[in-house]
């Protein structure tokens, strides 16, 4: 599957374009908001905690496999975000992790958001996938549940990043390479590679009371 996407102009970063986009539409008038906001204020705590303690355990084994990886990549900021349901206009997550490593003139960003059900996800998924305003997409076969490349254009039209978008059970992952000096060929090669090392560590099934 190819699609060129025919929005406006890239600006800064695509972490933000890629999957803020969701957020932005949720606050202009999602169908369903106010009924998943009703859900999500019905969770109980304690499942929304157990629901942070196992995103944390992904995130620490994501950590240690690229701490013991040999591409060189030193870890440069991670955060989590613990969500509180329906403070994130669309969100469907209850957790967020955001983790940045920096190589020389090579960044990468695995973001990862847990949810408590799959259901949604897709569309939640999609919804982010649209806010890229300016790349090409591609399916990839053998990657969690439903996965797409995409490789995006830069502010001068070169097409040197590559990001690798898929959902695996409840989670939604999102991983990002960038390197000016390479070509594209070079940057989806070690994408790839890294996706490979990481997707086993995501284990999330589909629903968190299963």
């Amino acid at each position: 599957m190819k699609r060129n996407l025919y929005f406006c102009t890239l600006i800064g970063s695509l972490v933000v374009c890629a999957f803020g986009f969701a957020a932005a539409a949720a606050q202009t008038g999602d169908a369903d908001y106010q009924k998943r906001l009703a859900r999500d204020k019905a969770v109980p705590r304690e499942k929304v905690e157990q629901a942070y303690a196992e995103a944390d355990k992904i995130a620490a084994d994501i950590l240690k496999a690229l701490e013991k990886d040999k591409s060189g990549f030193q870890i440069y900021r991670s955060t989590a975000e613990h969500l509180k349901f329906g403070v994130a206009p669309g969100s469907l997550g209850v957790t967020r992790y955001l983790m940045t490593w920096r190589r020389s003139n090579t960044e990468l960003q695995i973001h990862v958001e847990l949810t408590l059900s799959k259901t949604g996800l897709h569309d939640q998924f999609w919804k982010g996938l649209n806010g890229i305003q300016m790349g090409e997409f591609f399916k990839v076969e053998g990657i969690g549940d439903e996965a797409i490349l995409v490789k995006n254009v830069t502010a001068n039209l070169t097409m040197t990043n590559t990001d690798l978008h898929f959902i695996k059970g409840r989670a939604m992952v999102d991983v990002y390479l960038r390197n000016y000096r390479r070509s594209t060929k070079k940057n989806e090669k070690e994408l790839m590679e890294i996706v490979r090392l990481v997707e086993p560590l995501i284990a999330a099934r589909d629903n968190f009371d299963d």
